[in-house]
């Protein structure tokens, strides 16, 4: 099934004139050290990785590189540039820097999804899952503390100070988030905490 969705965005995003959604793949290294990268969205010739930090992070960054679209030797979809190269044809999508690959977790937005800051990475504290952004909208379930959730945006709606955050689900609607419960997945995350440690 991830396959198919895969080839099935891959295809899309290789014909200009399609229509396709605002894809996105998060990469994440198994021990889930730094950095993340974002990569996306996807245009029919070129996207963008975008490699993210934890806020105290004071070792080496790495810029953010624009991958263009080709073919592997097996004649496969791919973005590339450098010593970067994400194979959309894979069984299981990763993004290869130089030798190391890292996996990927694919996220698909409608096409009018506005360009930004997100999807974005965060961590729960805690907290309810809500069907609206809002506390008196109804609760769906507990989350978890440490769970990382993929954030689509942020809502206009505030609570003592903190936003409400609407989640990634593929299936359709999530729910909704709390900023008083979140905090940064890497980068810093505007209207949630600031830090993990609150």
């Amino acid at each position: 099934m991830f396959r198919f969705a895969v080839l099935a965005a891959a295809m899309a995003l290789a014909s200009p004139a399609a229509a396709f959604p605002r894809v996105y793949f998060f990469c994440i290294t198994d021990d889930q050290a730094p950095p993340y990268i974002r990569v996306g969205p996807m245009s029919p010739n070129q996207t963008e990785a975008r490699f993210l930090y934890p806020p105290a992070h004071d070792g080496a960054r790495r810029d953010h590189d624009m991958l263009w679209i080709g073919e592997t030797a097996a004649g496969e979809i791919r973005y590339h540039a450098g010593d970067i190269s994400l194979d959309l044809a894979a069984e299981d999508t990763g993004l290869q820097i130089g030798d190391m690959i890292i996996p990927c977790t694919m996220l698909e937005l409608p096409q009018d999804h506005p360009r930004g800051d997100y999807p974005a990475l965060a961590r729960a504290n805690g907290g309810n899952l809500h069907a609206g952004p809002g506390p008196d909208h109804p609760a769906l379930g507990e989350i978890a503390p440490g769970t990382r959730l993929y954030l689509q945006s942020r809502s206009e709606e505030e609570t003592d100070g903190y936003a409400w955050f609407e989640l990634y689900d593929p299936t359709g609607p999530a729910g909704f988030v709390w900023g008083g419960d979140l905090c940064p997945g890497f980068e810093p995350l505007e209207s949630a905490l600031p830090s993990c440690d609150q």
